[in-house]
This record gives C-alpha cells, structure tokens and sequence, in this order.
C-alpha cells in the first residue's frame, strides 16, 4: 500500500517543490526513490515523532504540503498531543501516512500494534482519517491529498493492494466514504482497512453467501446516504481489527442511533486480554475471534447457512 501511495506520488513531487517528505528514521525502497530526486525534500528526522509533526505543522503553515511517514503506532500515540494542538487547532494541512493498520506488525509485540489509532483520530476535530482496503480508495485518497488542503491520517497496511472491486456485480461507490456490495438482504458486515479485505475475500468464495457488505474508506466525512444506508438493515455486525471498546464499532453505533433505526448491532472487535500478544497475525485475531476462519464462521451464521 506505501508503494502504491507513493509511486502515485512521484509526479507531484517532481512538478512542485513544495512536498517535502519527513520520517522518523522509516525507510522503503520507494522512499529512496524520492531521495534520487531531491534529498534536500526527504528529511529524516530520528525518532523524535513530537518534534516531526510540530515542524511538519510549522511547514504546512508556511505554505509547504508535508507528508509525515511512520509506523502508525509510533507517531499516532508518541505525537498525540502534537496532532491534536499544532495540527488540528491550527488547521495545519499535514498529511500523515502511517503504516501498519491493526496487527499488520504483528510479531514485533504491542509496541507495533495500531489497534487503538481510529478511536484515538475519528473524535478530532479538523483531521480526515482515512483508511483503504485496495487501489480504488487509495486513488480517491491521493487525489484528496494532492488536490485539497486538509489535515489527514492515512492508515495503511502492508500487503500489496488491488482493484478487487473492479469486477463485481452489484458494487455500488459512494465518494463520500464507502463501497457498497448489496446483495439483497437486510443483514450487512461493516469492515475498514485489512478486514474489508479478508471479508471480500471470503464473500467472492462463497457464491452462496447472501450478505451485504459495507467497506468504509473515510471515517469522518461520511454523508447522510451513509446514515440512511444503515438504517434499511435488520442487523448490523461490525468486524474490526481495533479494540472493542472504540474503532469502527462506535462510529456505527453512533451513526445508528443518530437516525433512529431499529436494528440489531452486534460487534467484534479485540479483546484486552489479546491486545498485548506477539505472534503471526492469524494468531493474535484468533485470540479475539476475528481470524479468517472465525470471519467465515460469522458470515455463515449471518446467511443461515
């Protein structure tokens, strides 16, 4: 997904020296190739994610477009405070692309685990938190960033992404922030990032499976077709690869009880008990049920088979 965000990137940061890219001591190939252009707009600043995103404010300010690249773990719970008060406050337009949504960096324990990151962003005021699952959102994300300027958290993971929806029956694109599968039921899976994924995966299997699925990209800008979306539905399960406490879960607990629907909201999310685990990330989502094989299980239930 970095790749792909940044090869999309290149052209911009040819034709406008106003891009300047800071990092906290987080290298990638692609990012090398940003520094063959011009090291002078590559900054690596150490691990000092307080300092980056105070100084990627301050050049945002003055009229540069800086993109903030780390680990989503460290520069979301490190610089906190910093987001909420330089950028935020300030209406600074930064964009902050932090990779390892959920358990993507799983083996290297809870000091790399972004569990926490939408509960954390989504209640800021003045800060789009976006999260895509495959190419066509991540082409509406880039052309968000390169042609409007905003504040932005841009959670992304680690595998190679796809247009998986180029293909489908029945998909329906909303711009304002999600990807519709209708398949004429009133039960509908609402999933962001990895877990949108995993569950289209398990849905394009399975020709049998008769449930709607709902892929949410941006978590703050959705409109009112959004709202409306969820209150034709009979029951509601929210799988998310976020503590089960906050993520996608309250968002659409919220936007549920905003349009009075009467429907049936049931939510998986990770348990506290597993949020400290190192392993694979089959293992760590087993331990809170939201494995490949406990997802499958769950969208069986919901069709009745």
């Amino acid at each position: 997904m970095r790749d792909y965000f940044f090869n999309g990137l290149y052209k911009h940061f040819d034709n406008d020296p106003r891009y300047i890219i800071l990092t906290n001591d987080f290298g990638a190939p692609s990012l090398d190739e940003y520094r063959s252009r011009d090291s002078s707009r590559v900054i690596n600043a150490g691990i000092s994610e307080q300092n980056i995103i105070s100084t990627a404010a301050g050049m945002a300010l003055s009229g540069l477009i800086p993109i903030v690249y780390s680990i989503s773990s460290f520069i979301i719970s490190r610089a906190y405070e910093q987001i909420k008060i330089d950028i935020c406050e300030n209406l600074a337009p930064v964009t902050i692309l932090g990779v390892g949504a959920g358990f993507a960096y799983s083996e290297d324990g809870p000091t790399h685990h972004s569990i926490d990151d939408i509960h954390l962003m989504v209640p800021l005021p003045n800060i789009e938190v976006l999260s895509p699952s495959e190419t066509r959102s991540l082409d509406i994300i880039l052309n968000k960033v390169t042609s409007e300027k905003k504040a932005r958290y841009i959670r992304l993971d680690r595998y190679i992404p796809k247009d998986d929806y180029s293909n489908l029956a029945r998909i329906y694109i909303d711009h304002g922030g999600y990807f519709y599968y209708e398949s004429y039921t009133k039960k509908i899976l609402i999933t962001t990032g990895f877990m949108s994924k995993m569950v289209r995966e398990l849905l394009n299997n399975d020709q049998e499976v008769r449930v709607s699925h709902l892929d949410l990209y941006d978590l703050t800008n959705l409109k009112q077709s959004f709202f409306s979306k969820l209150g034709e539905y009979t029951e509601i399960i929210v799988i998310d690869e976020q503590l089960s406490l906050g993520g996608v879960a309250a968002l659409v607990l919220n936007s549920v009880a905003n349009c009075s629907a009467r429907t049936n909201i049931k939510t998986y999310g990770i348990s506290k008990s597993s949020a400290m685990l190192y392993g694979a990330r089959d293992f760590n989502q087993a331990a809170s049920g939201i494995d490949r094989n406990s997802v499958k299980k769950i969208i069986m239930e919901l069709s009745n088979i």
